[in-house]
């Protein structure tokens, strides 16, 4: 099943927006090398093999609590979201789960385990 490339137009200016947004987020917290910070966050979401979007956003929390200067919560969560969704991964064979998704491709669930409930 392929994208609709009007679909396909719209991962890609979401994927440059949210590049703009992490920068300027990098910047705030005053990363010295905001460049080279941005390409090892690309690099996370892309190589490090991550089955859940809270393990990549707890790393990220923890990234920024080191950084010099102190950045809103929710701002990092909202940029860490779009991140996560617009940038390629390479266990989704390189595409990014926003193009998974408007593929109708699964994402993966026989890779990842369902979360149990306790049973209150």
């Amino acid at each position: 099943m392929g994208i609709d490339a009007d679909l396909l137009a719209d991962v890609s200016s979401h994927r440059k927006l949210t590049k703009t947004r992490l920068l300027r987020l990098l910047q705030r917290a005053q990363f010295t090398q905001s460049i080279e910070t941005f390409e090892m966050v690309q690099f996370v979401v892309s190589s490090y093999h991550h089955s859940r979007f809270n393990t990549f956003f707890a790393q990220m929390t923890s990234m920024f609590a080191k950084a010099p200067a102190a950045v809103d919560k929710d701002a990092l969560f909202l940029v860490m979201v779009a991140v996560w969704h617009y940038f390629p991964h390479v266990s989704l064979n390189g595409k990014s789960p926003a193009e998974i998704v408007d593929a109708g491709d699964p994402l993966g669930r026989s890779k990842t385990k369902p979360v149990r409930r306790s049973s209150r």
